[in-house]
């Protein structure tokens, strides 16, 4: 805070000491030029005082505004890590399924069998589980050997029905 000089006391010390000229009328008049400077750097001195509390208000919500913008930013990389961890979590659990299953014929309608297994009778498979559904027996025919064959049928993804002459069916 910058000190106020007052000036009235060396106006009134010159008066004073000017000797027998002065009346009383001028040193009324100099006492009160001195006070009303006294008053004007009272005032003055006030007004820097306001400014100085509202450039510190306005510091602190400069600083609260900041701490909250860089709070969002923290938040938003959060959000982006977390949704690129899924992500890339998703990408693993759909490459581990589609290794889980061994080399296989597609048959249409998210069917497919192993390679002693004829996609006819594979379809057929697939057409009694969905009616049954969940883990499951069933029986199909196979047109290629003319016979009915007993399939296990483990719920997942895929599905996984074995039996009959080592047939492996997958329902997706």
């Amino acid at each position: 805070m910058k000190k106020i000089v007052l000036f009235a006391p060396i106006v009134l010390a010159t008066v004073l000491l000017s000797g027998c000229g002065t009346s009383k009328a001028d040193l009324q008049k100099a006492t009160a030029a001195g006070a009303a400077q006294a008053s004007q750097a009272a005032q003055v001195a006030k007004a820097s005082q306001d400014a100085q509390a509202s450039q510190d208000a306005l510091k602190a919500q400069v600083q609260q505004l900041k701490d909250a913008a860089d709070a969002k930013a923290a938040a938003d990389a959060k959000a982006t890590t977390d949704a690129q961890a899924a992500a890339d979590a998703k990408a693993a659990a759909d490459a581990k399924a589609a290794a889980a299953v061994p080399a296989t014929s597609s048959c249409g309608d998210n069917v497919s069998a192993n390679s002693n297994t004829s996609c006819a009778f594979a379809l057929n498979v697939a057409s009694e589980y969905r009616s049954i559904g969940g883990t499951t027996d069933v029986s199909a025919w196979s047109p290629v050997t003319q016979q009915d064959y007993s399939m296990y049928c483990a719920a997942g993804v895929p599905v996984t029905c074995r039996g009959g002459q080592n047939a492996v069916v997958y329902i997706r």
